[in-house]
């Protein structure tokens, strides 16, 4: 696991704040509690039933939760009485072996970096597996956000405990690393910190070919609204350039520019069966498996997308949305011919991401600031994809 071893045109709420007073070196700490229908949302640690922060106490043993609960409290009881001794911790960076030496590299990694959430995605128990999502950010001064996502396998012993753990990550430990470069839109639009996540951690490409390329994509957490077309219209900055905007019912109107922002990026949009459009953007990884804010409008929707399989086809270039249907077109069209769709897929399978626009969420996971960004020498980068069904899917339909 990870934790071992120029110009701008804002598309709402105006002028966006240059939020340098939130990049200092304060740590925060966020959790949700339900508060009543009308009240403030409180924001307080979780805690545990032997009252300490942050640690809701494990409700099972099953290791994945353990560790995830380990990586919220720094609490080592929980984590050292699952592990064995002379456990081996197998990781792209490394082996250690040893509780005590795991739980010292652990607790020393979690100490010096800062937003650190490891979200177990998917956990088997019977198989001894589990799917997650890690993500943390460094202490330099544009706070660098790092996701990635992996799987691991672990083994017991006789009595019962965890002799050996094995990571798998989507990402090779280099192009982790190169996430710490701070990118135009970080430089530029300084929000407070740290910088914009973006969904490559989260994807492992697996073939590649002329017209396409295949990833398979972990589970992850997006907010989607849908937008009546025909009451507005999100997809327009003129008639140049086609931008996936959330309507404004999505947004709390209580943004605040010494609040701490996690921006996020791309934002998607693709069309549901009734003929509206779903827009959606991924949530930030520090909010993911918490309870829903309380005051999130109505018509957002948190929504956990399962672990998938996507065909993309990059778009460089400024469009309009005839020639990104285009694109799409010529995607389904490959696909037909190798035999992974057959005839027009359906609607809600069909997707495009906008990466030249990103949306920044408060401190209480709320969305605040969305914008449209172009600056010298950066190209504008989208992506059409259809979601392919997964290979058990696959030969179950044949």
């Amino acid at each position: 696991m990870g934790f071992v071893v120029c110009g701008a045109l804002p598309t709402a709420h105006g002028r966006l704040p240059r939020n340098r007073a939130a990049a200092g070196r304060r740590r925060y700490t966020i959790r949700f509690v339900e508060a009543p229908a009308g009240s403030d949302v409180s924001v307080a640690p979780a805690r545990g039933s032997d009252g300490s922060e942050g640690s809701e106490g494990s409700k099972d043993e099953d290791f994945a939760i353990v560790l995830e609960e380990y990586v919220r409290s720094k609490n080592p009881s929980n984590l050292l009485s699952q592990l064995s001794p002379d456990c081996c911790w197998k990781s792209p960076l490394g082996i250690v072996d040893g509780s005590a030496e795991i739980e010292e590299k652990l607790r020393s990694s979690l100490d010096w970096f800062l937003y650190s959430s490891l979200c177990i995605m998917k956990s088997d128990p019977d198989k001894r597996s589990f799917d997650w999502v890690a993500s943390t950010s460094m202490p330099y001064p544009h706070r660098p956000r790092v996701v990635v996502a992996g799987s691991s396998a672990y083994k017991l012993n006789r009595d019962g405990k965890v002799i050996e753990i094995e990571d798998d990550w989507f990402l090779r430990p280099r192009e982790a690393a190169l996430q710490v470069i701070p990118r135009w839109e970080d430089i530029f639009w300084y929000y407070g910190s740290p910088h914009t996540e973006i969904n490559s951690g989260l994807r492992r490409k697996i073939s590649e070919s002329q017209d396409y390329y295949i990833v398979e994509e972990s589970a992850h957490e997006i907010v989607e609204a849908t937008v009546d077309v025909e009451k507005e219209n999100i997809l327009d900055i003129g008639d140049y350039f086609p931008v996936p905007r959330p309507p404004e019912s999505c947004y709390t109107g209580e943004t605040r520019k010494e609040e701490l922002y996690w921006p996020t990026r791309p934002s998607c949009v693709k069309r549901s069966e009734d003929g509206n459009l779903i827009w959606s953007v991924l949530y930030p990884t520090v909010f993911w498996r918490l309870p829903r804010p309380t005051k999130m409008p109505e018509s957002m929707r948190l929504v956990q997308v399962p672990k998938r399989r996507l065909a993309v086809r990059k778009v460089y270039g400024a469009r309009e949305m005839d020639g990104i249907e285009d694109e799409i077109n010529l995607l389904v069209s490959a696909l037909e011919d190798d035999g992974l769709v057959d005839g027009q897929p359906p609607v809600d399978s069909v997707l495009y991401f906008h990466y030249n626009s990103k949306q920044g969420f408060d401190a209480n996971g709320n969305l605040s600031i969305s914008s449209f960004y172009l600056v010298p020498f950066q190209r504008f980068y989208q992506e059409v994809a259809v979601v392919l069904a997964s290979p058990s899917e696959a030969a179950g339909q044949s």
